[in-house]
């Protein structure tokens, strides 16, 4: 049985390696579409919350005429 150099790099090897490298270029495009979709999303979250923040406030404004009217009668 002979040995074989570490450094030899056989086609199995390069087989490996290239399918490797095409899985990993292939995670990087699905981790950009990911990424791309979760940044729209929080996007949407974001103006919903702006939205909320909003009607909060109207409330507390109608909440506030509220309690001077009231305090204003007794």
């Amino acid at each position: 049985m002979e040995q074989q150099d570490p450094n030899t790099f056989t086609q199995k090897d390069l087989m490996q390696h290239l399918l490797n490298a095409s899985q990993h270029v292939a995670t990087r495009e699905e981790l950009q579409d990911v990424k791309s979709d979760m940044d729209r999303r929080f996007e949407q979250v974001d103006k919903r919350f702006d939205e909320l923040r909003s009607d909060i406030k109207e409330q507390g404004k109608r909440h506030d005429r509220l309690s001077w009217y009231i305090f204003a009668k007794l």
